[in-house]
């Protein structure tokens, strides 16, 4: 079994003219929806017994929207909501929760909730973000 991204997999089964035929099934999984993506982010939290409030709850949807529908050929898909969870918000979560620790006792709300200023502080940091990628400038010289 392979799996990998169509184009990259049509150039590794080019690379070997023996290769393409010992496998002869091909299948193709479309990308995940928004709604899929926030299905296995609460999967995820639900794991760890997390809880989303609900401004993070709306937040973090309208950020999986924006990704997918903005989604180039590097998005990693279930991989990105996954690190943007475990790299973003839970980093954010922890941060926030130490802070909040020096003036007042822990409880569970504390300890389990994620807000939305998680979310956001993982936007700012983790979010990829819309890039103009400027042409490279011609190397060499002209006759």
């Amino acid at each position: 079994i392979l799996a990998g991204y169509a184009e990259e997999m049509e150039r590794l089964m080019a690379a070997n003219q023996g290769l393409k035929g010992r496998f002869a099934h091909h299948l193709h999984f479309d990308d995940y929806t928004a709604g899929e993506l926030m299905q296995i982010a609460h999967n995820l939290l639900a794991e760890h017994q997390y809880i989303l409030a609900d401004g993070a709850q709306v937040l973090l949807r309208s950020i999986v929207e924006r990704v997918v529908a903005h989604k180039d050929c590097y998005f990693g898909n279930a991989r990105w909501i996954k690190q943007f969870i475990e790299s973003g918000i839970l980093p954010a979560m922890a941060s926030r929760v130490m802070h909040r620790l020096q003036a007042t006792e822990p409880d569970r709300a504390l300890l389990t909730s994620i807000e939305k200023d998680d979310v956001e502080a993982a936007e700012r940091i983790y979010a990829p973000r819309q890039v103009a990628l400027c042409p490279r400038p011609r190397i060499g010289f002209v006759a």
